[in-house]
């Protein structure tokens, strides 16, 4: 069970952990097998929040990183609905 205390987003019914996973290496050079293992394990500790980068596309990870997130969710049976996934812009 986790113990942390999450964080309510204003005009939204969204409660997120205080921890963010950010998955900049997922793809390279962490691979599908424990970038699942991963999420699962953020999952599991309570971390509902977890961030991309549209930077990311520079290194591949971008796409990785979204399907490791879906597929992970979608083994878990759990709705991505109850997660913010973030995904900041940076502009130049």
């Amino acid at each position: 069970m986790s113990t942390l205390q999450y964080r309510h987003i204003s005009n939204t019914d969204l409660q997120v952990s205080p921890i963010c996973l950010g998955t900049m290496t997922f793809g390279t050079p962490v691979g599908e097998v424990d970038a699942i293992k991963l999420v699962h394990y953020a999952i599991d500790k309570g971390i509902n929040f977890m961030t991309i980068c549209a930077n990311y596309f520079l290194s591949g990870s971008l796409f990785a990183s979204i399907y490791f997130i879906r597929k992970s969710y979608r083994i878990l049976s759990i709705s991505l609905d109850s997660s913010l996934v973030r995904l900041p812009f940076v502009f130049p």
